[in-house]
């Protein structure tokens, strides 16, 4: 059985690369560049259809919490940058809603002003 289209012999092998079958499920692949500081995201067979882009964002995103579940495997870094992933995903390409970020806590929200008052007196005091 010969695999295409996924495997790691399609990005050395042109040979490979393009043996796409039209039934394969839609995918996408994320990756974070660090130089321009944005998403780079790349669809296979998802041509410009929205609801198969929704549907290989969802297949990624159960593949990432597949990856996160599991106990061992990945260093700290790299469940991060899952995470990261997960999340960008959630947020640009499904109806889901991604975990809510610590300053939704309200005890974060208080300390975080309780530091802005005392900023702006330093300030005043400085004056």
């Amino acid at each position: 059985m010969e695999r295409c289209a996924g495997c790691a012999r399609a990005k050395r092998d042109s040979t490979c690369a393009g043996k796409m079958s039209p039934e394969e499920t839609p995918r996408v692949e994320c990756e974070f560049d660090r130089a321009t500081r944005a998403w780079k995201t790349r669809w296979f067979n998802c041509d410009d259809d929205e609801a198969a882009r929704a549907r290989a964002a969802e297949h990624r995103i159960e593949q990432i919490d597949k990856q996160l579940s599991a106990g061992h495997g990945l260093t700290n870094r790299e469940k991060r940058e899952l995470a990261k992933e997960r999340n960008f995903l959630q947020r640009n390409f499904t109806q889901q809603e991604a975990p809510r970020s610590r300053l939704d806590d309200p005890r974060k929200l208080k300390a975080a002003g309780k530091k802005l008052r005392w900023l702006a007196r330093k300030a005043d005091a400085k004056k």
